[in-house]
């Protein structure tokens, strides 16, 4: 599942004892907290203006901050990884 059908199947129910679940795969859930947004949506949400109109100048802006972060985020998260490799075989090394 990708986090455009997750927001398809729960904006579709008007009242939270309306969401079921057809299985209960833990694994699945915990996946949800890592998915994003395709980069394209939040540029388009966001090419709106206070007054409902389109401003293609705001999307762009918006496509380059959201990209900017992203890649920020991955390059962070590419060191913690390393980082912790390092940690686990210094610690296999001292055992």
């Amino acid at each position: 599942m990708n986090l455009t059908s997750f927001y398809v199947f729960i904006s579709r129910v008007r009242t939270f004892d309306g969401l079921r679940l057809l299985q209960h795969v833990p694994s699945a859930l915990s996946e949800l907290t890592e998915m994003q947004h395709n980069e394209l949506l939040i540029a388009w949400d966001r090419g709106y203006d206070s007054r409902g109109m389109w401003n293609p100048n705001l999307a762009s802006n918006a496509l380059e901050t959201v990209r900017t972060r992203r890649a920020s985020l991955f390059a962070s998260n590419a060191a913690k990884k390393a980082d912790k490799k390092k940690a686990e075989a210094a610690a296999k090394k001292a055992t």
